[in-house]
């Protein structure tokens, strides 16, 4: 089922593809509901220690219950992501998670695009309109995906966590600001990355969570098209995803294939 509110088509049929820039989410957006997230990838990997996943799961059912929950104040969400992950950065160092292992994961095949996904990211890049993933989950990961599946385009610029290891190939920190779900709106993109962006002020935005909207500031939201994938876990937020979105596609396994419709319906030129 696809929810669309109204005059949505009629607005992008109107843009020319040369002011549109899209934003959108990665894990469980870009990639199939059924796989892995980049984070998930570790402990699914079976070349981490049984107590790691241990203690990995255990962070994850203490956390992920603020993680999407509209109800809880902004502010506490913000600090109980920040203490989920830099409490996963302290599982790296005390089970010793080295660099070999992350290097041995980005080779297998567990990440799986959603369908048309891939025909998706090619389609923006035909059409040199810029992609921003903004991104929770681990740039290793991502880079990594999207560069095997011949995806990593110029036109793509991915803003998520990039580990920092110490001498020993251990994670130890993040890069920068660590980019949890709650803080995307606060993402700061690089000045070339804006410079690019100026002359092209209409939005596609695409997320699986409510708190996706975010990654395009308030201002600017008016001039976007927001479009929500409602993933099985999520279907009794349905009515919530019509406020927040223009379109939510809920589908099961809900592919590109609307997002890759509108695309072909903006002008050229």
């Amino acid at each position: 089922m696809i929810y669309l509110k109204e005059g949505i088509e009629e607005k992008v049929k109107k843009w020319n593809s040369k002011e549109v820039h899209i934003v959108t989410d990665f894990d469980r957006t870009i990639t199939d509901f059924s796989t892995p997230t980049s984070w998930s990838l570790l402990s699914r990997s079976g070349l981490t220690p049984n107590e790691y996943v241990f203690d990995r799961q255990a962070l994850y059912e203490n956390y992920h219950k603020y993680e999407n929950d509209p109800s809880i104040d902004e502010e506490f969400r913000c600090k109980m992501m920040k203490e989920w992950f830099e409490g996963h950065i302290a599982l790296f160092i005390k089970h010793r998670i080295n660099k070999e292992i992350f290097e041995r994961i980005i080779y297998n095949e567990m990440m799986q695009f959603r369908e048309k996904g891939k025909e998706f990211l090619e389609l923006t890049y035909r059409k040199n309109i810029p992609v921003i993933i903004i991104s929770a989950g681990l740039k290793v990961f991502i880079d990594s995906f999207l560069q095997k599946n011949g995806c990593l385009f110029e036109n793509t610029y991915i803003v998520s966590n990039e580990l920092v290891f110490d001498d020993g190939g251990i994670p130890i920190s993040f890069c920068g600001e660590t980019i949890h779900m709650a803080n995307k709106s606060e993402v700061s993109l690089p000045d070339e990355i804006r410079a690019r962006l100026d002359a092209r002020p209409n939005i596609i935005l695409l997320g699986d969570g409510i708190s996706d909207i975010k990654m395009v500031s308030e201002d600017k939201r008016e001039y976007a098209v927001k479009i929500g994938f409602l993933n099985e876990e999520d279907r009794n937020n349905v009515e919530l995803f019509k406020q927040k979105f223009d379109i939510v596609i809920a589908e099961e396994d809900a592919s590109f294939a609307k997002v890759i419709e509108l695309l072909n319906q903006l002008q050229e030129g």
